[in-house]
């Protein structure tokens, strides 16, 4: 429920609204399925979307990290996901970098 709620916060661009929905999500899913579930990592993933979307780049590489560090647990490398959370992570990466050198 809270990440449907997320969602619908998410496509108002109400993105800290939207940012305690999933955050409730993963909570929830934590507690009754532990760290190590693919919902866990999608919560993670929703997660570093949204932080994303607020350029808040260091934060959404810390959530898709983990979002990706689950999901090497059940699939194969060769698996689309896997490849996606790689590209994806680089980039972020590379705004991360960027970003902390032009704020100081």
């Amino acid at each position: 429920l809270y990440t449907y709620i997320g969602h619908v916060l998410f496509s108002q661009r109400k993105y800290t609204e939207a940012l305690e929905q999933y955050d409730r999500a993963l909570g929830v899913l934590r507690r009754s399925l532990g760290d190590v579930n693919p919902l866990t990592a999608e919560a993670h993933h929703l997660i570093s979307i949204v932080h994303f979307n607020q350029r808040n780049y260091h934060r959404a590489l810390e959530h898709l990290q983990e979002a990706h560090r689950v999901r090497k647990t059940f699939f194969n490398v060769a698996h689309p996901q896997i490849k996606m959370d790689l590209d994806t992570l680089r980039q972020l990466e590379l705004l991360s970098v960027v970003s902390s050198a032009t704020s100081q």
